[in-house]
């Protein structure tokens, strides 16, 4: 019998009795439950599929108020609508049409607007979802319902999490992994510390393709073929890299659309406990475009491998106190390097502001307000990392000139720009980015690399007319200002007795990439600084991306040897680069 008529005649509809009649209305639910099966109301509910949301809508309305016995019926009942309809998607295989998951989604979630709003109706349909798929229907079907589960206004993490629990697709729950906030819970690992146990990235399928993916995994796994590498992807990149897992002893973590930055770096940060298990500790900001990404250490503790778990000494995680992001941070032995930049959401914070009130700096009274609110920002990051906090760039006195300098790298990650090196005599020395190198680079270099360049970034323009164009690009504002912020950071570090040597830093114009590669409309930096260290067995590496310039590389390598380093460079994740991610941000790492 079609659904148009028989849930009239039940009081479902809209044309039936008024919505202030909840006995009569759940009389009529609960008599359809016991006349019609589960199977025959949702082959009527897809027949009549207009109709049909209205009747999902009345009997979301009418579980809101049911009691809890009439709840418990209704539920069961539904999970088997479900579960019936799960079945014949099965049984059609697939691809399957965004009307055919939106079918399920309907007879799962009855209410997308009262499921948002309500907490009650959402744990109700929460429970439903974790029923409501039969676990003989294929892998393919269960990835693309979960693809559209986390796309549901209103679902939050824990409630994704505990429907793929139940669908026995996550390994175990993050969130029976938290941990309250400690100073003593565990120390952040230096940048500057022992060898690398395992290496994390994550490629989101809509930025990262199996052919990128795959050229650098084999590059690392050559470079470090004792490390555990872990990546996290969701459908469809996830399945070619779990068949292209055994090639170069790769561990995939699956998530299911959320949709992840390809930086795992910034919204985490690895510690180690007193018992030399791991501690994840996660930013409680968010970050604006990445929103996503305040829940990735909570996906990795969710998917990681059992032996890995296990090795790790069962991971947990807190929850920082105070915002950071990682990009802007160094921590290097018993100190960590930062920027005002990297504290600009804490200093906001405390000064009450909503932006920076540059008009203020130039007074001595605010920039004095300026600079206190600073230095308690970078005293609470030290206390969070264990480290005393130092600023890359003066802070103790105000003009025109120190202003102008300070605002030239906003906007710009510091591990782009500065890389401290520890040299094999103990001394501290600083690489940093400089403007006027990657100028004469750009001199310099044959029409040839120039041509591999505009390959490597896929950019619109290529040989003598890329030349003038890099270099009218190093003329302009916005590498004015950035070339004062470096030239302000490497005098600064030189006078509090670093030794600091200088590479080639590019910015390239937004309008020189083509509108795909450059979808913020914003300029990009190329750096050789962006990198990873480590020492094993005696010997130091570095490992970052291709600049995609040849003379580059090689100028990048000699400058890291002659510090003691022996630097490899990787194929650039050229989505993660032209977005302004280096391979620091685009990578993280657990140290022994």
């Amino acid at each position: 019998m079609p659904m148009v008529v028989l849930l009239p005649a039940i009081g479902l509809s809209c044309g039936g009795p008024p919505s202030g009649d909840v006995d009569a209305r759940l009389a009529g639910v609960m008599s359809m439950l016991h006349e019609r099966s589960a199977e025959s109301f949702e082959s009527g509910i897809e027949d009549n599929a207009e109709t049909g949301v209205g009747e999902l809508l009345s009997l979301g309305e009418v579980v809101s108020t049911a009691p809890p016995d009439e709840k418990e019926t209704i539920a069961a009942y539904l999970v088997e609508a479900a579960r019936s309809r799960g079945r014949r998607l099965a049984l059609h295989g697939p691809p399957w049409s965004d009307e055919n998951l939106a079918g399920w989604l309907a007879l799962v979630f009855l209410d997308p607007a009262r499921f948002a709003a309500e907490d009650e109706f959402r744990r109700f349909v929460v429970g439903i979802a974790g029923a409501a798929l039969d676990p003989a229907v294929s892998v393919e079907l269960r990835d693309a319902l979960l693809g559209r589960i986390h796309r549901v206004d209103g679902m939050g993490f824990a409630d994704a999490e505990r429907i793929e629990l139940a669908w026995g697709v996550a390994r175990r729950s993050s969130l029976e992994r938290a941990n309250g906030y400690s100073k003593e819970g565990g120390r952040v690992i230096d940048d500057l510390g022992g060898p690398i146990e395992a290496s994390i990235y994550s490629f989101p399928s809509g930025l990262i393709d199996m052919a990128a993916a795959s050229r650098f995994l084999e590059a690392v796994r050559r470079g470090a073929p004792e490390r555990a590498l872990l990546v996290l992807s969701d459908p469809p990149l996830v399945g070619e890299l779990e068949r292209f897992a055994g090639s170069v002893e790769l561990q995939v973590i699956r998530s299911y659309g959320a949709p992840y930055s390809p930086w795992p770096r910034d919204p985490f940060s690895f510690s180690r406990r007193a018992d030399d298990g791991v501690l994840l500790l996660l930013r409680p900001n968010l970050q604006q475009m990445r929103e996503a990404d305040h829940t990735m250490g909570l996906e990795l503790i969710q998917g990681l491998p059992d032996e890995l778990d296990e090795a790790w000494g069962r991971p947990i995680w807190e929850r920082s106190p105070v915002p950071f992001h990682n990009g802007h941070l160094l921590p290097v032995g018993d100190a960590i390097w930062l920027s005002a930049h990297g504290l600009e959401l804490r200093i906001l914070q405390l000064l009450g502001e909503t932006a920076i009130p540059v008009d203020r700096l130039g007074t001595n009274a605010g920039w004095q307000r300026y600079t206190e609110a600073a230095h308690r920002a970078a005293a609470e990051v030290g206390e969070l990392y264990g480290r005393k906090p130092l600023f890359v760039h003066p802070m103790e006195k105000s003009d025109h000139a120190l202003l102008a300098a300070l605002g030239g790298g906003a906007g710009f990650d510091l591990d782009t720009l500065v890389t401290p090196l520890l040299s094999a005599d103990g001394r501290m020395s600083a690489l940093v980015g400089d403007i006027g190198d990657g100028t004469r680079l750009l001199q310099d270099v044959s029409v040839e690399e120039l041509d591999a360049f505009a390959e490597s970034y896929r950019l619109g323009v290529g040989g003598e007319a890329l030349r003038r164009g890099l270099l009218e690009s190093q003329r302009g504002e916005s590498a004015r200002g950035l070339a004062r912020f470096v030239d302000l950071v490497a005098a600064h570090l030189e006078r509090s007795g670093t030794t600091v040597e200088r590479l080639p830093l590019l910015l390239v114009a937004a309008e020189l990439a083509p509108r795909e590669q450059a979808p913020l409309g914003q300029p990009f930096l190329v750096s050789w600084n962006n990198i990873v260290q480590e020492e094993r067995g005696g010997r130091r590496r570095a490992e970052g991306f291709s600049g995609g310039l040849r003379s580059g590389d090689r100028l990048a390598q000699r400058r890291f040897s002659e510090l003691g380093y022996r630097l490899e460079l990787l194929p650039a994740l050229v989505e993660s680069v032209v977005r302004n991610g280096g391979y620091r941000c685009a990578s993280q790492h657990l140290r022994r």
